[in-house]
């Protein structure tokens, strides 16, 4: 097994890189923090893995020599785990359901939900991956007020208790953010009825304040992963690597 493998994790916005050293995550930095520790001179072949569903960093080029093909998505399978999902699927959800599947599904249904710019909530089981939705995340939803003219760009960075109905325009916004939230999570709970809840991505911090508001915690064991997806990507980088 190599020793040192980066993990990286190039979504729709804020690109950033896992460093693993001997099976253990050491740090996660920003794309560029990566570039200037690790110029690509210093690596050598087969040591990155990468997830991809937005455009190429600055630099990107220079490392694809570097990386491990992943497997595809082909004919409903991918790697061990079933599919139950056109080959449209996001790579981020498909690595994320593979490690929920290969750690927890066999002691019962697994949810992930992964709160980036967008907001995916998936199901996998023993059975393997049984699908998901995709909501708006936090800033493209609050982006959407913009369209009305007298209406402030907000930006909501921590649970706030909203017993009453809102009396400011500020409020108004944030609470209905807070009231999106519970409900998309409530109700795929609902639906779903997972045994374990897995939290990762860059708001899951609000999205386990919607479900201790919501006093949802008491129906599923939840994990707190913010760095699922490198843990994801190390797993599929072994898992190829003992081929």
């Amino acid at each position: 097994m190599t020793k040192t493998v980066f993990t990286l994790d190039l979504g729709n916005s804020n690109p950033h890189v896992g460093h693993f050293e001997s099976g253990r995550l050491l740090e996660v930095m920003t794309w560029n923090e990566f570039r200037k520790k690790w110029p690509a001179n210093k690596l050598s072949s087969q040591q990155l893995i990468k997830s991809q569903v937005g455009n190429n960093p600055e630099g990107l080029e220079d490392y694809l020599v570097f990386c491990q093909e992943v497997p595809k998505l082909e004919k409903l399978r991918f790697l061990e785990m079933p599919v139950f999902y056109s080959e449209t699927l996001g790579f981020d959800r498909l690595y994320q359901a593979y490690l929920a599947y290969k750690k927890f599904a066999s002691t019962g249904p697994v949810a992930v939900i992964d709160a980036g710019t967008f907001i995916t909530m998936d199901l996998i089981d023993s059975k393997g991956f049984q699908g998901g939705y995709i909501f708006p995340g936090l800033t493209p939803f609050l982006s959407s007020y913009r369209q009305g003219s007298q209406l402030p760009a907000l930006k909501l960075d921590h649970w706030q208790s909203a017993e009453n109905l809102p009396q400011t325009t500020e409020a108004a916004i944030l609470q209905a953010t807070q009231f999106y939230l519970q409900k998309i999570v409530s109700g795929f709970l609902d639906q779903t009825s997972p045994a374990k809840l897995i939290l990762t991505g860059g708001a899951h911090g609000l999205i386990e304040s919607a479900l201790k508001n919501e006093k949802l915690l008491k129906k599923v064991e939840l994990v707190s992963e913010p760095h699922f997806i490198h843990e994801a990507l190390f797993k599929i980088f072994i898992a190829k690597d003992a081929r």
